[in-house]
Parts: C-alpha cells; sequence; structure tokens
C-alpha cells in the first residue's frame, strides 16, 4: 500500500541526509544560480578532496532523486524534491540553532540582547503606522528569511535592511521610505575622515547636516516637493537647516542694548557689553543666515564720546562681533544712521570728523573677516550725504580697502537687509523692533523654458504651478519653525527682551520671499537672444516678473499673506550656473551679487540703470544695482553718482577687485 511506501521513504532519505557534506552540497547547489561542475563543487565545500569521496556522495544523492546530472549543461543541479526538503531541513536547523544558540542583536543603544521577532511588529506598528495584521505579515516573513541564513550576531541596521527589502518586495515603497536609516555610507564618512582639507568640526558638522538634509527629503516633505528640488527646479536655501530655522531677521539693537544705558563713565565696563553680545548670540542660534542689527550708531549716545575709554570699549565690541561673524552661520550686517553718526557737522565735509564707528568697522568686519566667509556688510542711507559731493568724496576716500563692504540704500523704510530691499511689503501691522524673513525659494526659470519649448502659454502654466509648490513648500516650512521655534529657551528670552513680543505674531508676519534664477538665460533660450538686446527679449523678461508678482499678490489677498517678489542673490548654495546645454558650472559667484543682467552686456551705464528701474517696478523688494569700480568708473565717478540720483535707485554697491 502507498501508506506502506512513506515511512520506508521517510527513513531512506533521513539515512541520506545524515551525513553534513550531503547537506552541504545541497545548500551550495541551492545557492547557486546555474548548474556546477564536480570541480566546483568541491571548491564551494572547501574540503581537502583527498579526505572525502565526493563522487560517493553525489551518487548517494542523486539515487535520492535529490539531484540529478545534466549533460547538456554539463553540471549537477537540484531537483524540485531537493529543494523543498532542503527548506525543511533549513527550518529544523533555526529551530534546533533557536534552543541552542539564541540570536543576539546590538541595539542602536550599543548594548547587546536576546533577539525578539516581536520588536520587529511593534516597530512597524509604531515608526511606520502599519496596522497590526499588515506589521505581523512582515515580521513574520522576515523571521522565515532570517530562518535561513545562518547569521547568529545581528544589529539594528541589519534587521533594517531586511525589513525595508522585504517592504519594497510588497510594493510598500513609501512605507520603506519612513524607516530608511538617514546617515552618510562608511565609503564617503571615510572619505571626510581622512582629508586634509576637513578639520573635526567640520567633520562633525557636515555628517549632520547630511543627516539633517535627508530627514527633511525623505520624512519631512512629501515625495513631489522633494522631487521639485532634487531635479533644480526649485532652489532652497540652508538645507540642513531648512525645518530648523527662519532664513534671517533685523533687529533694533537698543533693547537688546537696554540694559547697558548708562549715566556715566564709572559704569561703562566690559561687564556691560557681554550681556549685549550674549544676546546676539542667542539670536544667531535661532537663524541661517544673516542678522542685520539696525540703528547700531544709537550705540555711540549709550558712552561719552569724549571719554578716554571710549575707543576701548568700541573695539571691544566689534572684536567680539567680529568673533560672532567667522564663527557662527549668520552674517551679521549693520546699518548706520549717518547723520547720527557724524559728530557736529563741519563744512567742507571732512573725514577726520567721521567718528571711529566707521574705521573700527573696516579694521575687525572688514579687512580681518575670513575670505571664504562672506563678509560683514555696513548699509548707508546714501540720501543722508545731501547730495552728490560728499558722496563722491566719501567714495573715493574709501574705494580701495573698504568698498565691497558698503551697500547704500534710498531712505530707511527702502531696505531690509542685502536679501531683501523694501521694507513695506504689505499694509499690514509691522512689529519695527523685530522682522523675520521666513525664508528666500527660488524658482529656477531657465528649467521653465526648456520644458515650454518655446511656447508661451505652456511656460506660463508651468510657472503657475510652480509658484503653486512655493506657497505648498511654505506652509511646511512656516508649520516646522513654529513647532520648533517656540520651544527654544534663546528664541523665548530674545522676545522678553522686546516687551514679551508674542511669538506667534512675529512668525505670522514673516516675510515669504519668493526669488527666481536664469531669468536671462530663460528669455535667451525662449526668445532666442538676451534680454539686453532686443526689445521683445526685454518684454517677455517683464512679462514674467509681471506674471509672478501677480500670482503673488493674489495669494496674498486671498490667503492674507505677506509673500514677496525679491531680486535674485548668490551664495554658496548657489554656485552653480546654467548654459544652453543644460548642464551646470561650479563658479566663484560674489556672494552679495545681484545681477540680473549679464556682465558682459553692452547696454551704456544709463541704458542697464533704466532697465534695472523696470524690474523694480514688478519687484516687491526692489533691486540692488552693482557697478565695478575699476580705473574707468574711478574717473567717471561724478557722472556714475549723478546717474544713481536722477534714477533714485533703491539701493546700490560697488565692487572693487
Amino acid at each position: 500500500m502507498e501508506s506502506d511506501r512513506i515511512p520506508t521513504l521517510l527513513e531512506k532519505q533521513l539515512k541520506t541526509l545524515g551525513q553534513t557534506i550531503r547537506l552541504d552540497v545541497l545548500k551550495a547547489l541551492s545557492l547557486s544560480n546555474r548548474s556546477l561542475m564536480f570541480s566546483e563543487i568541491e571548491k564551494e565545500l572547501a574540503r581537502d578532496p583527498h579526505s572525502i569521496n565526493l563522487s560517493y556522495h553525489l551518487n548517494t544523492l542523486k539515487d535520492a532523486k535529490l539531484i540529478k546530472y545534466s549533460s547538456q549543461e554539463q553540471g549537477y543541479l537540484i531537483t524540485a524534491l531537493g529543494r523543498k526538503i532542503l527548506k525543511e531541513i533549513l527550518t529544523i536547523e533555526s529551530i534546533l540553532s533557536g534552543s541552542n544558540k539564541p540570536r543576539v542583536i546590538r541595539t542602536s543603544k550599543y548594548s547587546t540582547e536576546p533577539f525578539d521577532i516581536k520588536k520587529v511588529k511593534n516597530f512597524l506598528i509604531r515608526e511606520a503606522n502599519l496596522n497590526t495584521f499588515l506589521a505581523e505579515k512582515i515580521a513574520n516573513i522576515v523571521k522565515k528569511r532570517l530562518s535561513q541564513t545562518n547569521i547568529e550576531y545581528l544589529t539594528t541596521p541589519l534587521i533594517r535592511e531586511f525589513v525595508n527589502v522585504i517592504l519594497v518586495e510588497e510594493g510598500l515603497e513609501e512605507v520603506r521610505h519612513k524607516l530608511t536609516r538617514l546617515g552618510v555610507p562608511p565609503y564617503d564618512t571615510f572619505k571626510l575622515f581622512n582629508s586634509a582639507l576637513i578639520n573635526p568640526n567640520e567633520f562633525i558638522n557636515k555628517l549632520g547636516s547630511e543627516v539633517s538634509e535627508q530627514f527633511l527629503l525623505l520624512n519631512l516633505l512629501p515625495k513631489h516637493l522633494a522631487d521639485l528640488y532634487l531635479s533644480r527646479k526649485i532652489i532652497l536655501l540652508h538645507l540642513n537647516y531648512w525645518a530648523l530655522k527662519p532664513l534671517s531677521i533685523y533687529v533694533n539693537i537698543i533693547p537688546l542694548f537696554k540694559n547697558n544705558l548708562i549715566p556715566s563713565e564709572k559704569d561703562m565696563g566690559v561687564h556691560k557689553i557681554l550681556p549685549f553680545f550674549n544676546n546676539l548670540i542667542k539670536i544667531s542660534s535661532c537663524f541661517s543666515d544673516q542678522l542685520l542689527m539696525i540703528d547700531f550708531d544709537e550705540l555711540l549716545n549709550c558712552f561719552d564720546k569724549n571719554s578716554n575709554s571710549f575707543n576701548y570699549y568700541m573695539n571691544f565690541l566689534w572684536s567680539h562681533l567680529h568673533f560672532l561673524h567667522n564663527n557662527s552661520n549668520l552674517k551679521l550686517n549693520i546699518r548706520i544712521d549717518l547723520k547720527q553718526s557724524l559728530l557736529p557737522s563741519e563744512e567742507p565735509f571732512k573725514f577726520n570728523s567721521y567718528p571711529n564707528i566707521i574705521k573700527s568697522f573696516y579694521d575687525y568686519m572688514g579687512s580681518n573677516c575670513r575670505q571664504e566667509n562672506s563678509p560683514a556688510l555696513l548699509f548707508i542711507d546714501y540720501t543722508q550725504f545731501g547730495g552728490k559731493e560728499r558722496l563722491t568724496r566719501f567714495l573715493n576716500y574709501f574705494k580701495k580697502d573698504f568698498i565691497n563692504n558698503l551697500i547704500f540704500f534710498r531712505g530707511k523704510s527702502n531696505f531690509l537687509n542685502s536679501q531683501l530691499i523694501n521694507l513695506n511689503i504689505n499694509e499690514k501691522n509691522i512689529i519695527s523692533q523685530l522682522k523675520i524673513i521666513l525664508d528666500k525659494i527660488f524658482v529656477d526659470l531657465y528649467e521653465l523654458s526648456l520644458e515650454a519649448k518655446q511656447d508661451d502659454e505652456l511656460f506660463f502654466t508651468s510657472l503657475e504651478n510652480r509658484l503653486n509648490s512655493v506657497f505648498e513648500l511654505f506652509s511646511y516650512k512656516e508649520y516646522f519653525i513654529k513647532e520648533k521655534l517656540n520651544k527654544l529657551n534663546e528664541w523665548s528670552d530674545i522676545c522678553k527682551q522686546y516687551n514679551n513680543l508674542n511669538s506667534d505674531d512675529l512668525l505670522n508676519e514673516a516675510i515669504k520671499s519668493i526669488s527666481f534664477i536664469g531669468l536671462n538665460m530663460a528669455v535667451n533660450y525662449h526668445c532666442g537672444i538676451e534680454l539686453d538686446r532686443m526689445k521683445e527679449s526685454q518684454e517677455f523678461a517683464l512679462n514674467i516678473l509681471k506674471f509672478i508678482n501677480k500670482k503673488i499678490s493674489e495669494e496674498n489677498r486671498k490667503e492674507n499673506e505677506n509673500f514677496c517678489l525679491t531680486q535674485p542673490h548668490n551664495e554658496n548654495f548657489l554656485n552653480y550656473i546654467h548654459d544652453r546645454n543644460n548642464t551646470y558650472h561650479t563658479t566663484q559667484l560674489n556672494p552679495t551679487s545681484y545681477n540680473l543682467i549679464r556682465e558682459d552686456t553692452n547696454l551704456t551705464l544709463k541704458q542697464k540703470m533704466a532697465l534695472y528701474k523696470k524690474f523694480s517696478d514688478f519687484l516687491d523688494g526692489g533691486s540692488l544695482f552693482e557697478i565695478n569700480f575699476d580705473q574707468k568708473t574711478s574717473k567717471n565717478l561724478n557722472f556714475i553718482i549723478d546717474q544713481i540720483l536722477d534714477f533714485k535707485l533703491p539701493a546700490f554697491k560697488f565692487n572693487c577687485s
């Protein structure tokens, strides 16, 4: 009878598999994706061929129909029966191993403990938000896969890899993203570790930045927004801090210094300046790009300028600010009131009457700043010079050593910092002592032009979609920043310094800057010629800005928001530009460059200013006009200043190479 044959067959198979070498042959053939020749099996077994009779063992397995020899494939293959029986044998091995050699796992907390598959299930429920049924299903698959290996010592990363592979196989790619371990591959870490150019602090910072960026793109932002960044269609600044810090802030420094307002010289001292410096450190820890200190010259009124100690205390203050500028992510910028800063006016204008505030700024914040760091900038209202003569003499006095650190703007209310010029973004109530720039997000117009392929309608449709994505990005940014900033003690302390300002009010009124790159290249591709060479190209460029401005205005009215359109600026994060073949070139760009027109343009200075004036009509933040200060410029400085005053430029600066 058939039932009588089964015990006999079982006994025969168990006898056949009772020797380790035969199990090893089955395992070798099972793991191979092709037939193995006799010599290859010998090599896989890693035994002395003189100590075993391999032919005998192969024939025994063949007789039991567990393997077969194929002359066509010139080698041995495991049969379907052999594969099934081997699978059961591995299960038995796993059971025996589990009872005699419990698996150990090294946890992420650098401790070891017995491996428990239930923790995989709980991990999937907790971190991947899987339902109990699906979590148990995945955990069982993990358990089954592990039983087919000889791994005795597990690690948390290895378990994650097992789980992630299974999730992908089961079609759960989005769940897999939630569980991806953040970090830098060992190969890249070794490169940083062995680099002579990376000091220990930079090594730690770079590794931490990588994790923060991966966390943002894989876990915080939805995939469609992360893809826009990864494809360079949208540019985000300071990606490592993007979900942690607002971009920039301007502050009225007097409230931060109010405890140092002293009636007499005997109360002055270093211990009065240090609390002010500590307040600035608190601010620098909360923002990622710029701190503009307005009315800095008011500090002069806090001290006796005729005191013998005045210069000492001012130099002490500048030296600390210089240290903070060079040793933090935040770039310190300072705005002074020229009239307030001058000693009692004298005619004609004498620079020896200009106080030490300018000289000390130059000594500490100008020439001594590290070359790789963005320079500290001093902002001066050029209308306060009272005319062309004084402004020209001022520029001639500082032109060689200091002019790169100066930005001139027209009227106090027209300049916020080197990213935003016009402070009067909308009619909302603006808190005058603090103003936050939440972020500045760039749309790559050149990428849009490539997508549109000279089709106007398609270009502006794509531009509208891109702007909607930017609005969405800002909604995520605002949520992240409120969650993080309101929990920081440093931020709470700063708000208290300003008469307990409400943090939510400040963040609700934060400026959300939208900008662009590749304007001239987009126009060149779309129209066939640069925007400074043909009227039609200029019109298309202006239509782009007009369209963006209109969409931003509509969004502000509809959502009661603070979006604004601002001129692009070049930071370390924008050190690439497009060429006509849609590739990127790295280049050393001036970090305070805001050029909207190509540098080799044939336009006259007057024509360039007129075009910038047209741009300014659509830029909520105005525009910063740059002039190369060379020998020719020096000779024609009177004419240049005349043009600046005639056009009433919102802001300008000179670049002296």
